[in-house]
């Protein structure tokens, strides 16, 4: 492995900063080029060198790629510690936790995972019923998914998108769209690509046993491509850093 020294060089002061004082909560910057992820793997061999346990790390990202991405490097880095640190997105971690704890979501640990594909199949039926049955001309289905999608970035169930987003007929149509859309997706005990981090969001503020047994597990928590990221995976990853206070994102 490489000597503290040898980790630090090329970096700037910030991010040298950064890495070598990486106890409690901090912030970087975000945009793209910033050097970040260069940061980040710097951070974590530092850590390595000063005796943290590679599997009290846990590391996000948004993208899939991005996550293989930062995995690559931090192995090219510190070698096999590199695969007992948990490097992954929102979505697959949140997917692992689901997991485990579905039955609070309304499903059953061996649900599937819908993609975009399957979504349709089931939610368009639902959209071009719906306005069937009520006389409304039709939404574009890509409307709808949308406004599913927003409710559930503003951490609203189907009860609650009813009762605060019902601002037009659309709106309020999108509303009982979900309602419906939400009990036919536990009766096929599924989740979509949204429900992943919707539902751990929800699961893990509302239940102080499930989130202690989580945030126990990691004493640093780290997020890459910020920029990506809603309000809801921001407060996820302070949640999870809650006991530990040591975030970098």
């Amino acid at each position: 492995m490489s000597t503290k020294a040898e980790i630090l060089a090329g970096l700037n002061d910030q991010q040298k900063d950064v890495v070598i004082n990486y106890n409690g909560k901090i912030s970087l910057e975000a945009v793209p080029g910033a050097g970040k992820t260069r940061t980040m793997v710097a951070a974590i061999q530092y850590m390595l060198k000063d005796g943290v346990l590679p599997s009290k790390i846990l590391a996000f990202t948004f993208t899939k790629k991005a996550a293989n991405e930062l995995r690559e490097r931090v192995r090219a880095a510190v070698g096999v510690d590199a695969d007992k640190v948990m490097i992954c997105t929102y979505h697959s971690f949140c997917g692992r936790l689901l997991r485990g704890c579905a039955d609070y979501a309304g499903r059953t640990s061996n649900f599937t995972i819908y993609d975009e594909d399957d979504k349709k199949k089931v939610l368009g039926e639902i959209v071009k019923q719906y306005f069937k049955s009520v006389g409304l001309d039709a939404m574009k289905y890509g409307i709808v998914t949308s406004y599913i999608s927003k409710f559930k970035a503003d951490n609203l169930s189907p009860t609650e998108a009813k009762i605060k987003r019902n601002k037009n007929s659309y709106e309020r149509a999108c509303g009982f769209i979900y309602e419906s859309y939400e009990n036919e997706m536990r009766k096929l005990n599924a989740f979509d690509f949204d429900d992943l981090t919707f539902y751990a969001y929800r699961i893990v503020k509302s239940n102080p046993e499930i989130l202690d047994a989580i945030a126990s597990r990691f004493d640093y928590v780290m997020s890459d491509e910020n920029q990506d990221s809603n309000k809801q995976n921001l407060d996820f990853i302070l949640m999870l850093g809650s006991k530990s206070k040591n975030i970098i994102m």
